[in-house]
């Protein structure tokens, strides 16, 4: 069976910083719409199995459009795919993507999505809606198809990472769909009620559109809850330094210890340089240097300047033995 011909310029997923909401709520279409990150990384965690990889559009082009302007139709499917099921294939275009053979992960994903694959209907209606994505090569992955119908059919037979993307599709206005927060709200509280961090990011990207404090605070603990590592630093420290006491319902320093200890655990950064300098300083608990060390220098190998900076003190200081 041959896949449908592409000729792609797309990027693939990126892992970014949220963009801000939007200030116009004039329909865009797909091609131009704004990329708030989480809809790239919304896959049931089961299928988060390829890393991120950053390609720059220049690249992209070069590699993409050559091999699939010939007539031959070069990298055709191998023929034994037919006999694999769904699942399969879209496994194997993962592992593909994985290792940056972008359009020939993407045919894969295509013949899943004609076997019935909805994690492949999922994952490359993500695509065809991804910043920089121009509708000739959207509409060449989705075969005419408006990404944003295949989110809705997916989110009414209850695939929930569908849903949580269509709340970042309904607050921010993708793919042509006019801005509804009302509709970004249902589905953000069913997908983050179900589990799915694109969920309880919308909520908070909501909260903080409309400037609701309590609300904020409450759907970044959620985030926390579901192993955001960003949202357990920040709900983490805003416990231990005591901010906003009124909305924690109940948590205490000790609750914040254990979030940025989390935090740390999930390779976060600045957990691991806060939690060094609560070690090194004794707060909290017994002062522990060589718990401090650890977190403090696994900081600093990732270059993360702060945990730099401290280790240096502490090495000038003399009060860590540099051996």
């Amino acid at each position: 069976m041959k896949a449908p011909p592409l000729s792609l310029s797309l990027p693939p997923a990126l892992s970014l910083p949220f963009s801000p909401p939007p200030s116009s709520t004039t329909p865009r279409s797909y091609s131009s719409a704004p990329s708030p990150p989480s809809l790239f990384s919304l896959q049931p965690r089961s299928f988060q199995t390829h890393p991120p990889f950053i390609w720059s559009p220049q690249s992209l082009s070069r590699s993409f459009f050559g091999p699939f302007k010939k007539k031959s139709g070069t990298d055709e499917l191998p023929e034994e795919l037919k006999e694999k099921d769904a699942t399969e294939i879209y496994v194997l275009g993962q592992d593909l993507m994985g290792k940056k053979q972008v359009v020939m992960g993407l045919r894969y994903w295509m013949l899943a999505r004609e076997k019935g694959s909805q994690e492949a209907q999922f994952s490359l209606a993500q695509y065809a809606l991804a910043d920089g994505v121009s509708e000739h090569d959207a509409n060449l992955m989705m075969q005419g198809k408006n990404p944003v119908d295949d989110l809705i059919a997916l989110h009414e037979v209850g695939f929930m990472a569908a849903t949580g993307a269509l709340s970042h599709v309904y607050f921010f206005g993708i793919g042509g769909t006019r801005v509804d927060v009302g509709k970004a709200r249902d589905c953000a509280e069913k997908a983050a009620n179900a589990g799915m961090m694109s969920g309880a990011t919308c909520l908070i990207q909501i909260a903080q559109a409309e400037g609701d404090v309590g609300e904020v605070i409450r759907s970044k603990k959620r985030a926390a809850d579901l192993g955001h590592s960003i949202y357990q630093f920040e709900y983490g420290m805003m416990l231990i330094e005591g901010r906003s006491p009124e909305y924690c319902e109940g948590d205490d320093v000790r609750t914040g210890l254990m979030y940025l200890r989390k935090a740390a655990d999930a390779a976060n950064l600045e957990a691991s340089y806060n939690l060094g300098k609560l070690c090194l300083e004794g707060r909290l608990e017994t002062q522990d240097v060589k718990k401090a060390m650890f977190h403090l220098q696994f900081a600093a190998q990732r270059q993360f300047l702060p945990a730099k900076f401290k280790l240096g003190q502490i090495y000038d200081e003399g009060s860590h033995s540099a051996s």
